[in-house]
């Protein structure tokens, strides 16, 4: 493994240990009053928790800090998914960061669009949490209708790809070329498009490598260019922001390519992590 994609994150201990702690007292005071709290508590808290996660990495903390931190986003935005889903009145339990609480469904529209869906997804994928994957998997199109935030056709394109690996019989050389025509300029907000070319867009490279066999070599490049492509974008566009120093979709993507196809990523960085692609948590 000689090749190296270097993180841009830049930060001080002083800053990593400032932003841990200020987080976890806000998880402290936000769970004790999450059923009145819930449209705002749980699809915070994936952000809060992803931002988290990378933090600790950039730290060199320990990895169960890391999945502690994984898992409270992955099961905070599983849970507003339920809860967006079921019908006022009905209970439901959800556990998070090893305490229990019970909420009620409460249909709504926000943070129903496919980022949101995409970053849970990928977030259930890095954790091998399977059972939560295929729940978010059991979704259609349709939820995305009524999102304060609308997708595009290419996000729902690109969400009707995902689901097609995991579904017997998928055609997935047109849902490929679905997804191809959707990334077409006239299809994005021009607006949007630095971020759907750089993160999304070569996820379809990578999707067709891991549905094929004996493409190992293919699959590294693909990712390589990925990742360089992840740290150029956020470095030039947001470079202080956490959530960048932390590929969700390419570690997901690496994940699947792993259990899949026992394909290695070939190279190493910070913005996948070779013992979350092996699931090596401990």
């Amino acid at each position: 493994m000689n090749r190296k994609v270097e993180t841009h994150a830049k930060a001080s201990n002083i800053m990593i240990e400032k932003v841990l702690q200020r987080q976890n007292c806000v998880w402290s005071d936000i769970f004790s009053d999450l059923t009145s709290n819930g449209d705002i508590c749980l699809p915070s808290n994936l952000n809060n928790g992803i931002e988290a996660a990378s933090v600790a990495l950039v730290g060199r903390k320990q990895r169960s800090d890391v999945i502690r931190y994984l898992c409270i986003a992955k099961d905070c935005a599983v849970a507003h998914f339920i809860r967006e889903q079921l019908s006022t009145g009905c209970e439901f339990e959800v556990v998070l960061d090893g305490e229990s609480y019970y909420l009620e469904g409460k249909q709504g529209h926000s943070y129903l669009h496919f980022q949101f869906w995409l970053e849970a997804f990928c977030l259930t994928v890095m954790l091998r949490y399977w059972d939560k994957m295929h729940e978010l998997l059991s979704y259609d199109e349709s939820i995305f209708d009524t999102a304060n935030i609308q997708s595009d056709k290419f996000d729902r394109a690109l969400f009707a790809l995902i689901k097609g690996i995991f579904k017997k019989g998928s055609n997935m050389q047109a849902l490929m070329q679905d997804a191809v025509t959707a990334s077409e300029p006239r299809f994005i907000d021009e607006h949007r498009q630095p971020w759907a070319y750089s993160l999304l867009l070569p996820l379809l490279e990578i999707v067709s490598y891991i549905l094929t066999t004996d493409v190992e070599e293919q699959y590294q490049e693909a990712m390589y260019k990925a990742c360089q492509s992840h740290k150029d974008i956020w470095q030039s566009k947001d470079a202080s922001s956490p959530k960048g120093w932390l590929s969700l979709p390419l570690t997901a993507m690496a994940v699947l390519a792993y259990e899949y196809r026992k394909y290695e990523l070939g190279f190493d960085t910070d913005y996948i992590p070779s013992w979350i692609v092996v699931g090596d948590y401990k």
